[in-house]
Order: C-alpha cells, then structure tokens, then sequence
C-alpha cells in the first residue's frame, strides 16, 4: 500500500483513500478552489469532492454522486478523519 493510503469502508466495500498532485487538481476543479481554502470550511459539497478525489485513483468510473451515495451521515466523522489522515504527508 502507497504511504498516506487510508483504508476506509464505505457502503459495505473496503476503499482506499489517496491523495496525489491529480487528486488536488480534481479537488480545484470541483470546488473552484485551491486545497489551503476548501479545508478552512467544508461543506458537504466540499466533502464528497475531498472523497471523490482520493478514491477516484482505484476506479476510474466512479462519479462525485456515487461517492454521495456511499457516505452516509453517520459515517460523515470517519470520513473527516480519514482525509485528515491522508492528507498527513503533504504538510
């Protein structure tokens, strides 16, 4: 597994989060803006993208609803903590 690769289950499947210079460019796209600003306030908008970008690597047809679709709200505080832990190396 790639350093900063976050296992997490999201609807009953084992996935893996990871973030890279594509997954911040896909970030900037959805959101309109850079990483250092989405992270000061995220709206669930702003989550599903964080999602979306750091799973995308493992399945080139997922789409920003599905990954809607897996998050349910109580799974909305792994999924915080999740992206924070992969988001750890690139402080």
């Amino acid at each position: 597994m790639k350093k900063n690769m976050v296992k997490i289950e999201l609807a009953g499947q084992e996935r893996h989060l990871y973030y890279n210079l594509n997954s911040l460019e896909i970030i900037e796209d959805l959101t309109g803006s850079t990483l250092d600003k989405v992270t000061k306030n995220i709206s669930m908008k702003t989550l599903k993208a964080l999602v979306y970008a750091g799973l995308v690597h493992e399945d080139k047809d997922l789409t920003v609803e599905a990954v809607g679709e897996m998050i349910g709200f109580e799974d909305i505080q792994v999924v915080s903590e999740a992206i924070g832990q992969a988001f750890g190396g690139l402080q």
